[in-house]
C-alpha cells in the first residue's frame, strides 16, 4: 500500500485518518496474465490501481481491435465509461502479465468522497491528470511521425514488445502492422 499512498500523496497530501479509511475500503488482488479487469459490454464498477504488472485497454471498431491505452505499475486503470459512470461499456482491460491490483468499487469510492472532503480534491486532480494525458497523446499523434512515437513509447514501456503483439503496438500508434514492420527494419 505504500507505493499507492506515495502516489496519492504526491498528487495531494493525505492524513493518517484518510489513509486508514481508504485502506479499509480497497481490496488488493493478485491476478493472472490475460485476466480481464473489464470486459465489454459490462461497464466497470471498480477503479483499479496497478501495483505491479501491465494492462492494455482496447475496443473493437468495425471488427478491428483498437488499443486505446496502456498502463504500467504505479498507474490507475480505468475505462472512459467508469469515469463518466455510464451504463454499459465498449472497452476491455486485459492484464498482459501477472499483476497485483488495488481496487475499489464505485459505491465505496462514493462513500469515501462523501465523507472525506480532502479526497474530493485528490479525485479531481487525478481526473485532471487523466485528461492531460489523453490530450498529450492526441497532440503527439498529430505532431510526431510514427517512428518518433514508437521510440517514445518504447522509452516509457521498455518491455512492450515482450507483452504485446505487433498488431496491438501498431494499433496504439495509429498505424498498420506492415508500417510498424517497415519502421523496425529501417530503425538501425
Amino acid at each position: 500500500m505504500e507505493s499507492f499512498f506515495a502516489l496519492l500523496s504526491f498528487v495531494h497530501p493525505l492524513d493518517e485518518e484518510l489513509k486508514s479509511a481508504i485502506e479499509k475500503e480497497v481490496i488488493v488482488l493478485t491476478l493472472p496474465k490475460d485476466y480481464f479487469l473489464v470486459e465489454a459490454p459490462r461497464a466497470s464498477d471498480h477503479v483499479y490501481f496497478l501495483k505491479s504488472g501491465f494492462a492494455c485497454a482496447y475496443y473493437f471498431e468495425q471488427g478491428k481491435k483498437v488499443v486505446s491505452s496502456l498502463c504500467k505499475s504505479g498507474q490507475f486503470v480505468v475505462t472512459h465509461e467508469s469515469i463518466s459512470r455510464s451504463t454499459g461499456g465498449h472497452e476491455y482491460i486485459q492484464l498482459m502479465e501477472s499483476s497485483e491490483v488495488i481496487c475499489i468499487s464505485h459505491e465505496r469510492l462514493d462513500y469515501l468522497l462523501n465523507h472525506y472532503s480532502p479526497l474530493q480534491l485528490l479525485y479531481r486532480k487525478l481526473l485532471e491528470r487523466c485528461v492531460v494525458i489523453a490530450m498529450k497523446r492526441a497532440r503527439e499523434m498529430n505532431r510526431y511521425t510514427a517512428r518518433v512515437r514508437l521510440e517514445k513509447l518504447l522509452r516509457v514501456f521498455p518491455r512492450l514488445e515482450e507483452l504485446l503483439s505487433q498488431e496491438s503496438i501498431a494499433s496504439y500508434l495509429g498505424i498498420r502492422a506492415q508500417s510498424l514492420s517497415r519502421i523496425r527494419r529501417t530503425k538501425a
